[in-house]
């Protein structure tokens, strides 16, 4: 299997979710996304522009897309 082959395969069954910064819980930290960018999108539904910006004025928290651990076929 070619590396190539085997990172598409690994990233179809990858899920992603928003993590805040602050590590708080909320209704967008209980999502759970298909592909990164479903998650991206979400995230730029509810935070505008402001989602992938520099700019350090937007009033509410702040998310992070990271991938759900795999688990293991074989467990």
């Amino acid at each position: 299997m070619t590396s190539s082959l085997l990172v598409s395969l690994v990233t179809l069954y990858m899920k992603y979710r928003l993590v805040r910064y602050d590590r708080q819980s909320d209704v967008h930290t209980d999502l759970v996304f298909d592909n990164y960018d479903q998650a991206y999108d979400f995230l730029f539904s509810i935070s505008g522009d402001l989602c992938c910006s520099d700019a350090d004025y937007f009033d509410g928290p702040y998310y992070e897309i990271v991938p759900l651990p795999q688990k293991d076929p074989n467990n």
